[in-house]
């Protein structure tokens, strides 16, 4: 007969695996290098650096979580389509430590939050001392995964710049902990326990869309418990809606906005099954999976023999356990066909994989003595057994964390930011892409230039972000021997720099970094390039005949496009060469586009503008004088809906993706605001809070008078 251990040897043999999971986990992290004041580096890492800094600098002190950008991809509205919670984080510790050692911390909360969430997982599993305990001892070979590093979840995934993803799986576990601790209860569901699992899915949804998506899709299981369908499924109504709610203020412009987006439908080509094989199952994580298989089989066979079967007396932690990793894999599936990266989805079926492993452990015969100490001896084995297959994790942290200040080619890539220093109104700066930059910290190295230089450049990491992206990877293949390519929808020139001379003066690029010896070579040979300055392996070339301004008057007559998409003409456009006559969409015009617009692609010269234009650029903020009024002008910034005018009736979208508006006096000012979808869930986002706000006053006063009642029934004669 099994004997259970005391509550206080519980709750020790709790915090002490624990905590010595997480010191494990920091071991590798080379914590003495995580408060060294340097700039991350390593992998999509060191982009994220500037979207702490702008945050704190530039969107809190506006009172605003989401805004506009000019740094990278022509103008982008930063966090509006990725994930603010972390660098909310970010910025508000770095009020109190420097942000360079805030922005390293928070990149590895959600990796030592892992192993707690899985044990806070079980434990509202209901599952008997020691498998929470040991499940968050199985995170480790989940954790240090090294078949694949940019999926999400793990330590490598995390270092290359997934950590979002980290922050959003600790949240769903602890969504999804809360909600099975919820809906399987026959009792009727208590409000405050529904506003936890709301919550802890908003705030999953704040850290990530795929844990999000996962999160939603794996809530559908409690539909199928026997006899609960109607409880659950007004259970998850509340939970889901009041979530959304929550979200609100974020959601809806996501969501309002996402025609204005570039897709990203990225598939995984993992070659042949055998390399399939190796990513999803690496050798650190393989006897874990084998231990789940084993403890599903057991429990299977376990029940054929007692001549059970259907879902009567079933164990619903093992079916949930179940249905979650097969939710993962079935999402990965349909990944690619919703325009989605495919891969994204796995981790969650990796991951629970490996840690219903520890569901054996219920079944260990074990006293209250000697349970813990066989815990223990566990755990040290799957420390030692980690250890051993670890080949690379520690030195990618010490790499990152050392940062850009540390690295071969940092005084080379500092004395080009310093002679190319300036602010968001001085043209644009492009560069090669080239993996010489590795030695710089990072292929990316280059997408740093508005936190390094102040200037604008044209790259950066959140590609989906901006409408321009199609063009500007295409013009990075034609200045680059080695492009990235990574918007597979579209095909892709090959290096050549005529071509490109032209696309970087309509981006308004006025300087051009080189880093193969070849493109260096073309460049010099080339009448387009000037050469200003060389540094190490790199050299900057200034490009000829770039107006340096961000808004010109059109020469010829733009042409109109309507339908349900801009994005393939709009390419086209730009691949064509012919960049003199201009598109502009309107997905269904009225009278007056078609008379401001020529409706074939023939060429109407406009009349010459006898003033020259005057224009500042800010970060939200574009102010233009000496307009001629019904003169049409093109801003070489990315169009948005948010963007609204003064002095002009409308903004078109142009091609390949700017904005471009018709005057109707000599002073127009362009600004960065709201849309009624913002406005709307912000709304709904307070609404929704004072509501939360009222029923807990209104718990607090009832359990008080509650109280007040067994007081006086108690005392009374």
């Amino acid at each position: 007969m099994r004997s259970n251990p005391s509550k206080s040897l519980v709750r020790l043999s709790s915090g002490f695996v624990i905590a010595c999971v997480i010191v494990f986990i920091i071991s590798f992290m080379s914590p003495t290098l995580l408060f060294l004041n340097t700039t991350s580096t390593g992998g999509d890492t060191a982009s994220h650096t500037f979207t702490a800094w702008y945050l704190k600098n530039n969107l809190l002190p506006s009172g605003r979580i989401t805004g506009w950008t000019m740094g990278n991809l022509g103008g982008l509205p930063l966090l509006e389509n990725y994930f603010f919670l972390p660098f909310l984080l970010m910025a508000v510790l770095s009020y109190v430590i420097p942000i360079n050692i805030a922005f390293k911390l928070v990149t590895t909360f959600g990796i030592l939050g892992l192993p707690w969430a899985i044990f806070f997982f079980f434990r509202k599993l209901k599952q008997p001392f020691p498998v929470p305990q040991a499940a968050a001892v199985f995170s480790l070979p989940y954790l240090f995964m090294e078949g694949q590093s940019i999926w999400g979840g793990n330590i490598a995934s995390s270092l290359s710049g997934t950590f979002c993803y980290s922050f959003g799986l600790c949240f769903s576990l602890v969504f999804l902990g809360l909600l099975y601790d919820l809906a399987i209860k026959k009792e009727p569901k208590a409000v405050p326990q529904t506003m936890l699992c709301s919550v802890a899915l908003a705030l999953t949804g704040f850290c990530h869309g795929y844990t999000l998506l996962f999160s939603g899709f794996a809530s559908l299981f409690f539909l199928l418990v026997p006899g609960q369908f109607k409880t659950n499924l007004k259970t998850l109504i509340i939970v889901h809606g009041t979530a959304i709610a929550l979200m609100a203020f974020w959601l809806f412009p996501l969501i309002g906005h996402l025609g204005w987006t570039t897709p990203f439908g990225f598939v995984w080509d993992f070659h042949d099954a055998g390399r399939f094989f190796d990513q999803m199952f690496p050798l650190v994580a393989r006897p874990f999976v084998l231990l789940s298989l084993f403890g599903l089989f057991a429990w299977f066979f376990r029940r054929v023999k007692r001549g059970k079967s259907g879902f009567q007396d079933f164990d619903t932690a093992i079916l949930f356990l179940v249905y979650l990793a097969f939710t993962g894999l079935c999402l990965y599936t349909v990944g690619a066909s919703l325009k989605l990266v495919d891969v994204r989805f796995l981790p969650f079926f990796q991951l629970f994989t490996v840690i219903s492993g520890a569901m054996i452990f219920s079944r260990f015969p074990a006293d209250k003595r000697s349970t813990p100490f066989v815990l223990l001896f566990f755990m040290f084995a799957v420390m030692l057994w980690v250890e051993s297959r670890e080949t690379h994790i520690r030195n990618w942290s010490i790499h990152n964390n050392k940062g850009f200040e540390n690295t071969a080619l940092w005084n080379d890539v500092q004395t080009i930011m310093n002679h190319l220093r300036g602010t968001e109104n001085d043209p644009r700066i492009a560069y090669e892409n080239s993996p010489i930059y590795e030695s710089s910290g990072t292929l990316r190295t280059m997408e740093s230039l508005p936190l390094f230089s102040g200037r604008s450049t044209l790259e950066g990491v959140y590609i989906q972000a901006s409408i321009l992206s199609p063009a500007i990877y295409c013009l990075q293949a034609e200045i680059s021997r080695h492009p990235s390519m990574p918007l597979v929808e579209y095909d892709y020139p090959s290096f050549d720099l005529d071509t490109a001379a032209k696309h970087l003066r309509l981006f308004n690029v006025s300087h051009l970094i080189l880093a193969e010896p070849e493109s260096r070579k073309a460049a010099w040979n080339n009448s387009s390039y000037i050469p200003v300055l060389k540094q190490g392996p790199f050299e900057v070339f200034a490009v000829k005949g770039n107006s340096n301004t961000y808004v010109e008057p059109l020469k010829y007559r733009p042409v109109l496009i309507s339908g349900p998409d801009f994005r393939k003409p709009f390419y086209s456009w730009f691949r064509s060469g012919n960049n003199d006559v201009f598109l502009v969409y309107d997905k269904q015009p009225g009278p007056t586009e078609k008379a401001l617009f020529l409706s074939t692609s023939a060429t109407e010269p406009l009349d010459s503008v006898k003033n020259p234009l005057k224009s500042m650029i800010n970060q939200n903020e574009i102010l233009i004088e000496q307009a001629t009024p019904g003169h049409p002008l093109v801003i070489k910034v990315s169009y948005h809906p948010n963007w609204k005018v003064d002095g002009a009736d409308k903004i078109y979208p142009v091609s390949p993706g700017f904005m471009l508006v018709y005057p109707t006096s000599g002073k127009i000012r362009l600004y960065y605001g709201s849309s009624f979808v913002e406005h709307l869930g912000q709304w709904v986002s307070l609404a929704t809070l004072f509501a939360f706000i009222i029923s807990v006053i209104n718990r607090h006063f009832k359990a008080r008078r509650q109280g007040k009642e067994i007081t006086h029934d108690r005392t009374s004669p």
